[in-house]
C-alpha cells in the first residue's frame, strides 16, 4: 500500500536545498525561492514539491533559508513555525528532517552556529533519530579539507556532534563533482534512509509544533523563539555599543570643528538607531500565538 511521508528539507540560504529537490523530483526548481506558494491550493498544502520513490508518495518541505538577504532571520523563522503549527494542527505529520550544511564553509561560526542552535531547538532531540545533515558543496581540489571540517563539525556538540550521539545520521550528498544521474542517486539515498527510519518511527512531533499547538506558548517563548531573541539581543547590545562610541567621538570632532568627520559619525549614530528600532519590531514579530497564525491563514484563503 502507498504511504504518504513529508519530509522537511532545512539549512542556510545557499546550502543545496532547492538542488537537492531538483535531484529527487527531477523538476527544474527555482534555486532560493523559499518556502513560497508554488500552486494555487490553500496554503497548508502549497509549498510541497512530490515524487515517488520506494512505494511512498514524498512530499519534500524546501523550507526558506536563515541569512537570507530578503528577510530577516525572525521573519524567516515565523515562517516556518507557521507553517509547521498550522500543518501540524491539520493532521500533516513530517517523518523526517534534512538538514544541509556547505562543506565548503572554512568554518560554521556567527551566523551559521546562531542558526543551527535555532535549528537544534525547533526540532528538539526527539527528532534527531529521523534527522539527516546532508554536506554539500564538495570540491575535488579541496576533498581533504572537507574532510577535516567534517571531522570537527562531527565531533564536536557544539556542531554537529549532539545531533549524531542520538540518532541523527550523516551523509555526504554529491560527493564527488559528478553527472546528474549520480547526483539524483547521492540526494536519494538520504530520502531511502529516512524511509527506513520509518519503519522504527513513522512519525515526529518537532518541539516547536508540541510548544505551538499542544501548550498553546507564543512563539518568542518557545525554544526556538528564545534562541533567536538571543540573537536579536546580542545585535542590540552591538549595536548600542557602536551608538555609544559614535556619539562620544562625534563630541570629540565637534570640538576640534571637524564637520565632515562629525557629519559621518552622526551617520553611523543614525544608522545603528535605525536597526535597533527594527530589531524590536522583530521582537513583536515573535509575540504570535497559534490562533493569531490560524486566523491570518483563514485570511488568505
Amino acid at each position: 500500500q502507498e504511504k504518504t511521508t513529508f519530509i522537511l528539507v532545512m539549512g542556510m540560504t545557499g546550502s543545496g536545498k532547492s538542488t537537492l529537490v531538483q535531484h529527487c523530483t527531477g523538476n527544474n526548481v527555482q534555486v532560493g525561492h523559499g518556502l513560497q506558494s508554488c500552486t494555487k491550493l490553500p496554503p497548508i498544502f502549497s509549498y510541497l514539491y512530490s515524487f515517488f520513490h520506494e512505494g511512498h508518495h514524498i512530499h519534500l518541505i524546501d523550507t526558506p533559508g536563515f541569512d537570507d538577504t530578503n528577510r530577516s532571520d525572525i521573519d524567516t523563522l515565523k515562517t516556518i513555525a507557521t507553517y509547521l503549527s498550522t500543518s501540524f494542527a491539520n493532521g500533516v505529520r513530517i517523518s523526517g528532517i534534512i538538514y544541509l550544511h556547505r562543506i565548503s564553509d572554512n568554518r560554521l561560526s556567527g551566523t551559521g552556529l546562531r542558526n543551527l542552535r535555532v535549528f537544534k531547538k525547533l526540532a528538539g532531540s526527539n527528532a534527531w533519530p529521523n534527522t539527516v545533515i546532508g554536506t554539500t558543496m564538495w570540491k575535488a581540489d579541496e576533498y581533504m579539507q572537507g574532510e577535516a571540517r567534517e571531522i570537527e563539525l562531527s565531533g564536536d556538540v557544539t556542531y554537529f556532534g549532539d545531533l549524531l550521539s542520538r540518532g541523527a545520521k550523516l551523509f555526504r550528498i554529491a560527493e564527488h563533482e559528478t553527472g546528474a544521474e549520480e547526483q539524483r542517486h547521492s540526494s536519494l539515498r538520504v530520502v531511502s534512509h529516512l524511509l527506513q527510519r520509518t519503519r522504527t518511527v513513522a512519525v515526529i512531533d518537532l518541539r516547536i509544533q508540541r510548544e505551538l499547538v499542544v501548550d498553546g506558548k507564543t512563539l518568542d517563548a518557545t525554544a526556538a523563539g528564545r534562541e533567536a531573541l538571543g540573537n536579536l539581543y546580542h545585535l542590540r547590545r552591538q549595536l548600542a555599543r557602536q551608538v555609544e562610541i559614535a556619539r562620544h567621538d562625534m563630541q570629540d570632532a565637534l570640538k576640534v570643528r571637524d564637520i565632515e568627520s562629525a557629519r559621518q559619525l552622526q551617520a553611523i549614530e543614525t544608522e545603528c538607531t535605525r536597526k535597533i528600532s527594527k530589531s524590536q519590531k522583530q521582537q513583536q514579530k515573535l509575540k504570535t500565538s497559534l490562533m493569531e497564525i490560524h486566523d491570518k491563514e483563514v485570511d488568505k484563503l
